[in-house]
């Protein structure tokens, strides 16, 4: 009998250096983090663009007045006042 023939081996793989793999990881990293940067920056600067340059979020008066409200009138009228 005749032998039945042998398969062709695969084709090589191309692979990449271990060096430019840890490259290519690295500027996809560096990339995430600039996106991530530059949207925790836009997030900072919404109220800015919106309302201008007054103090909204941290108006040290509002919180007094918020807590002597609280103080004077309880939990139940403090999360009803508004």
């Amino acid at each position: 009998g005749a032998a039945a023939p042998t398969p062709a081996a695969p084709p090589p793989t191309k692979r990449l250096p271990a060096g430019a793999k840890a490259t290519a990881g690295l500027c996809v990293f560096i990339a995430a983090m600039g996106v991530v940067a530059q949207q925790a920056y836009d997030i900072r600067m919404y109220a800015i663009r919106d309302y201008g340059y007054v103090i909204h979020e941290f108006d040290p008066w509002f919180n007094y007045r918020a807590t002597e409200y609280l103080a004077a009138n309880g939990w139940h009228a403090f999360f009803h006042w508004f």
